[in-house]
């Protein structure tokens, strides 16, 4: 690793308060924050701090510590996910389960437009809504 990637990589990880890198992810992992290996357009590797704003859906980049373009993600060590139980339950749930839990939050005639598959996914992506909004910080 370079000198430069290695003081990347520790700006990231201090500014995630984390103390070394998380486990690199899988295609298991519904994750919402991660430390993320990239890329750049000179070819160079470094390290940036990523969110996941819609799930399964792009990568945006919070803050990078190279000057350079992104061009490629490389690793993703995601440091806050969805509970793997949460999201088992809901790709196991059926419509009626989801509609239960989602009725408070949506109208009627909306949730029923949805199938079951997008019902889901709605469930995830209010997950990961609820895990982007900031927190106090300490």
């Amino acid at each position: 690793m370079k000198a430069n990637n290695k003081e990347e990589l520790y700006k990231a990880l201090n500014e995630c308060r984390l103390s070394e890198l998380p486990k690199k992810a899988t295609d298991k992992v519904v994750w919402v924050k991660a430390i993320i290996k990239a890329l750049t357009s000179k070819g160079d590797v470094t390290y940036c701090i990523a969110f996941q704003p819609t799930y399964k859906g792009q990568i945006a980049i919070k803050k990078a510590f190279s000057n350079e373009s992104i061009v490629k993600v490389l690793e993703i060590y995601p440091y806050e996910i969805i509970a793997p139980s949460t999201v088992k339950n809901i790709i196991n749930s059926t419509k009626e389960e989801i509609y239960e839990t989602l009725k408070p939050l949506l109208y009627k005639k909306d949730i029923e437009a949805y199938s079951e598959e997008e019902l889901k996914v709605k469930a995830l992506q209010m997950q990961i809504d609820a895990t982007l909004i900031d927190k106090p910080k300490i």
